[in-house]
Protein backbone atom coordinates (compact mmCIF):
# COMPACT_ATOMS: atom_id res chain seq x y z
CA UNK A 1 0.00 0.00 0.00
CA UNK A 2 2.84 2.39 0.82
CA UNK A 3 4.45 1.68 -2.56
CA UNK A 4 1.20 2.39 -4.38
CA UNK A 5 0.77 5.49 -2.26
CA UNK A 6 4.26 6.75 -3.06
CA UNK A 7 3.94 6.21 -6.82
CA UNK A 8 0.29 7.07 -7.35
CA UNK A 9 0.33 10.22 -5.23
CA UNK A 10 3.05 11.55 -7.55
CA UNK A 11 1.19 10.56 -10.74
CA UNK A 12 -2.08 12.01 -9.46
CA UNK A 13 -0.25 15.07 -8.14
CA UNK A 14 1.34 15.60 -11.56
CA UNK A 15 -2.05 15.47 -13.25
CA UNK A 16 -3.62 17.81 -10.69
CA UNK A 17 -0.72 20.26 -11.04
CA UNK A 18 -2.05 21.00 -14.54
CA UNK A 19 -5.53 21.86 -13.31
CA UNK A 20 -5.24 23.59 -9.93
CA UNK A 21 -4.94 27.39 -9.72
CA UNK A 22 -1.44 28.64 -10.59
CA UNK A 23 -0.96 30.26 -7.19
CA UNK A 24 -1.25 26.87 -5.46
CA UNK A 25 1.01 24.81 -7.74
CA UNK A 26 4.29 25.34 -5.89
CA UNK A 27 2.93 24.58 -2.42
CA UNK A 28 0.82 21.73 -3.78
CA UNK A 29 3.87 20.16 -5.47
CA UNK A 30 5.86 20.38 -2.24
CA UNK A 31 3.05 18.69 -0.31
CA UNK A 32 2.73 15.90 -2.88
CA UNK A 33 6.50 15.29 -2.94
CA UNK A 34 6.52 15.34 0.88
CA UNK A 35 3.74 12.73 1.00
CA UNK A 36 5.67 10.51 -1.41
CA UNK A 37 8.76 10.92 0.74
CA UNK A 38 6.76 9.93 3.82
CA UNK A 39 5.50 6.80 2.01
CA UNK A 40 9.07 5.80 1.11
CA UNK A 41 10.18 6.38 4.68
CA UNK A 42 7.29 4.20 5.92
CA UNK A 43 8.37 1.43 3.50
CA UNK A 44 11.94 1.63 4.78
CA UNK A 45 10.84 1.56 8.44
CA UNK A 46 8.40 -1.32 7.84
CA UNK A 47 11.06 -3.37 6.07
CA UNK A 48 13.53 -2.76 8.89
CA UNK A 49 10.91 -3.66 11.51
CA UNK A 50 10.12 -6.89 9.64
CA UNK A 51 13.75 -8.00 9.89
CA UNK A 52 14.60 -6.86 6.35
CA UNK A 53 12.62 -9.72 4.83
CA UNK A 54 12.04 -9.27 1.10
CA UNK A 55 8.45 -9.07 -0.10
CA UNK A 56 7.30 -9.55 -3.70
CA UNK A 57 3.70 -9.19 -4.86
CA UNK A 58 2.41 -10.01 -8.33
CA UNK A 59 0.09 -7.29 -9.59
CA UNK A 60 -0.64 -8.17 -13.22
CA UNK A 61 -0.55 -11.82 -14.33
CA UNK A 62 -1.17 -12.92 -17.92
CA UNK A 63 -2.64 -16.33 -18.78
CA UNK A 64 -2.58 -17.31 -15.13
CA UNK A 65 1.18 -17.78 -14.92
CA UNK A 66 3.21 -15.05 -16.67
CA UNK A 67 3.79 -12.16 -14.28
CA UNK A 68 3.79 -8.98 -16.37
CA UNK A 69 4.04 -6.53 -13.50
CA UNK A 70 4.80 -6.85 -9.82
CA UNK A 71 6.40 -4.99 -6.97
CA UNK A 72 9.23 -6.01 -4.71
CA UNK A 73 10.51 -4.55 -1.48
CA UNK A 74 13.94 -5.60 -0.34
CA UNK A 75 16.86 -3.85 1.33
CA UNK A 76 18.13 -2.32 -1.92
CA UNK A 77 14.77 -1.16 -3.32
CA UNK A 78 13.72 0.33 0.04
CA UNK A 79 16.98 2.25 0.36
CA UNK A 80 17.06 3.49 -3.25
CA UNK A 81 13.32 4.27 -3.17
CA UNK A 82 13.87 6.41 -0.08
CA UNK A 83 16.83 8.16 -1.74
CA UNK A 84 14.79 8.85 -4.90
CA UNK A 85 11.89 10.35 -2.96
CA UNK A 86 14.08 12.47 -0.67
CA UNK A 87 16.12 13.85 -3.58
CA UNK A 88 12.90 14.41 -5.55
CA UNK A 89 11.39 16.28 -2.62
CA UNK A 90 14.48 18.48 -2.33
CA UNK A 91 14.42 19.21 -6.08
CA UNK A 92 10.76 20.24 -5.88
CA UNK A 93 11.58 22.60 -2.99
CA UNK A 94 14.56 24.04 -4.89
CA UNK A 95 12.51 24.44 -8.07
CA UNK A 96 9.88 26.54 -6.36
CA UNK A 97 12.54 29.16 -5.61
CA UNK A 98 14.51 28.75 -8.82
CA UNK A 99 11.57 29.09 -11.19
CA UNK A 100 10.64 32.61 -10.23
CA UNK A 101 10.85 36.16 -11.51
CA UNK A 102 14.03 36.61 -9.45
CA UNK A 103 16.00 34.13 -11.58
CA UNK A 104 18.54 36.24 -13.48
CA UNK A 105 19.27 33.68 -16.21
CA UNK A 106 15.71 32.49 -16.88
CA UNK A 107 13.19 34.77 -15.16
CA UNK A 108 9.87 32.97 -14.76
CA UNK A 109 7.17 35.64 -14.72
CA UNK A 110 4.26 33.33 -15.56
CA UNK A 111 4.22 30.03 -13.70
CA UNK A 112 4.18 27.08 -16.11
CA UNK A 113 2.32 24.23 -14.43
CA UNK A 114 3.67 21.66 -16.90
CA UNK A 115 7.10 21.76 -15.24
CA UNK A 116 5.66 20.58 -11.92
CA UNK A 117 3.49 18.02 -13.70
CA UNK A 118 6.50 16.41 -15.38
CA UNK A 119 8.72 16.73 -12.30
CA UNK A 120 6.22 14.96 -10.03
CA UNK A 121 5.57 12.31 -12.67
CA UNK A 122 9.34 11.82 -13.12
CA UNK A 123 9.93 11.21 -9.41
CA UNK A 124 6.94 8.85 -9.25
CA UNK A 125 8.23 6.95 -12.29
CA UNK A 126 11.65 6.60 -10.70
CA UNK A 127 10.01 5.11 -7.61
CA UNK A 128 8.00 2.72 -9.79
CA UNK A 129 11.19 1.68 -11.57
CA UNK A 130 12.93 0.97 -8.26
CA UNK A 131 10.12 -1.19 -6.86
CA UNK A 132 9.28 -3.08 -10.07
CA UNK A 133 9.80 -6.84 -9.92
CA UNK A 134 9.62 -7.49 -13.69
CA UNK A 135 11.49 -6.35 -16.77
CA UNK A 136 8.19 -5.19 -18.29
CA UNK A 137 7.65 -2.91 -15.29
CA UNK A 138 11.20 -1.62 -15.65
CA UNK A 139 10.58 -0.87 -19.32
CA UNK A 140 7.29 0.92 -18.63
CA UNK A 141 8.72 3.17 -15.95
CA UNK A 142 11.98 3.69 -17.83
CA UNK A 143 10.06 4.91 -20.88
CA UNK A 144 7.97 7.18 -18.65
CA UNK A 145 11.11 8.69 -17.09
CA UNK A 146 12.46 9.20 -20.62
CA UNK A 147 9.38 11.19 -21.65
CA UNK A 148 9.56 13.26 -18.47
CA UNK A 149 13.31 13.87 -18.98
CA UNK A 150 12.62 15.10 -22.50
CA UNK A 151 9.94 17.49 -21.24
CA UNK A 152 12.00 18.78 -18.31
CA UNK A 153 15.23 19.26 -20.27
CA UNK A 154 13.37 21.02 -23.08
CA UNK A 155 11.34 23.13 -20.66
CA UNK A 156 12.65 26.55 -21.78
CA UNK A 157 11.88 25.67 -25.42
CA UNK A 158 14.87 27.45 -26.95
CA UNK A 159 17.42 25.95 -29.36
CA UNK A 160 19.79 24.84 -26.59
CA UNK A 161 17.00 23.23 -24.55
CA UNK A 162 15.61 21.43 -27.62
CA UNK A 163 19.09 20.03 -28.47
CA UNK A 164 19.51 18.81 -24.90
CA UNK A 165 16.06 17.22 -24.92
CA UNK A 166 16.81 15.47 -28.21
CA UNK A 167 20.07 14.08 -26.78
CA UNK A 168 18.15 12.80 -23.76
CA UNK A 169 15.58 11.06 -25.98
CA UNK A 170 18.29 9.42 -28.11
CA UNK A 171 20.22 8.28 -25.04
CA UNK A 172 17.20 6.81 -23.28
CA UNK A 173 15.93 5.12 -26.44
CA UNK A 174 19.28 3.44 -27.06
CA UNK A 175 19.24 2.22 -23.45
CA UNK A 176 15.64 1.06 -23.73
CA UNK A 177 16.54 -1.04 -26.80
CA UNK A 178 18.91 -2.93 -24.51
CA UNK A 179 16.11 -3.40 -21.97
CA UNK A 180 13.74 -4.67 -24.68
CA UNK A 181 16.39 -7.15 -25.82
CA UNK A 182 17.00 -8.21 -22.21
CA UNK A 183 13.26 -8.77 -21.71
CA UNK A 184 13.08 -11.01 -24.76
CA UNK A 185 16.20 -12.99 -23.79
CA UNK A 186 14.97 -13.38 -20.20
CA UNK A 187 11.58 -14.62 -21.36
CA UNK A 188 13.07 -17.05 -23.91
CA UNK A 189 15.49 -18.52 -21.37
CA UNK A 190 13.21 -18.61 -18.32
CA UNK A 191 9.63 -18.24 -19.56
CA UNK A 192 9.22 -15.32 -17.17
CA UNK A 193 9.68 -11.57 -16.98
CA UNK A 194 10.40 -11.63 -13.26
CA UNK A 195 13.74 -10.39 -12.02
Amino acid sequence: DWIWGGCLVMALGGALALTIPRGWVKVFSQIVAGLSCACSLAIFIALTAAGKTSITADVLVFAGQIVVFGITVDKLSALVGLAVSVVGFLIVIYSTGYLSAGNREHPEHDLQRRYYCFLLLFVGSMAGLVYSSTVIGLLFFFELTGVCSWALIGYYDDAKARRGALKAVITTQVASLGLYLAAVILFVLSGSFQL
